[in-house]
């Protein structure tokens, strides 16, 4: 990765739709230079998907779930079917487990499932209420406000950057970057 590579990224991260073309303007270099490097990308698996964020309807939550330490491979392999996506933590627990549930009896259902996994020894469940903070009024990532501000600047006194995190939105079908069968 260089820095051409990092420019292209930053442009999809604001917005995973904007055209090679647009994005090759932007950085003064040819459409096949940028369609070649995000091909590239998408096949290294730099970029692993295009997600749009959108209203969702249903319950969303992150499991903290600590193991026994020689079950963890065969308690990520359980939770492939149950996680929308799992991360690999440091810390007191051992993974992070993103779930996405159509109610919150099915978050339940979920956790009573993730918790009856041979090798889980305890979780800690974090519910989503809200996913506003850390955005400005556009949806782009910006500066923590309190809630209720609506202003796109740092209330005075805050200026902590929001903290880097997976976009969690949904993923589109309709990936214009997608390499084309030749």
């Amino acid at each position: 990765m260089d820095a051409l590579d990092w420019k292209i990224l930053e442009i999809l991260r604001a917005d995973a739709r904007a055209p090679n073309v647009v994005i090759a303007r932007r950085l003064r270099v040819t459409e096949g230079t940028v369609r070649n490097r995000i091909r590239r990308m998408v096949a290294d698996r730099t970029i692993r998907s295009f997600t749009v964020d959108a209203e969702e309807n249903g319950s969303r939550a992150l499991v903290l779930i600590r193991t026994q330490t020689d079950r963890t491979p065969s308690v990520v392999r359980a939770l492939r079917g149950l996680a929308t996506d799992l991360f690999e933590t440091a810390g007191s627990y051992d993974i992070a487990a993103l779930l996405r549930c159509e109610d919150i009896e099915h978050l339940n259902t979920t956790i009573d499932q993730i918790r009856a996994i041979r090798g889980v020894v305890e979780t800690h469940t974090l519910v989503a209420l809200a996913s506003t903070l850390g955005r400005s009024s556009s949806g782009a990532r910006g500066r923590l406000r309190p809630p209720g501000a609506n202003s796109a600047q740092p209330t005075a006194g805050t200026s902590h950057t929001a903290p880097s995190v997976p976009d969690w939105g949904r993923r589109a079908h309709d990936n214009p970057h997608r390499p084309e069968a030749d």
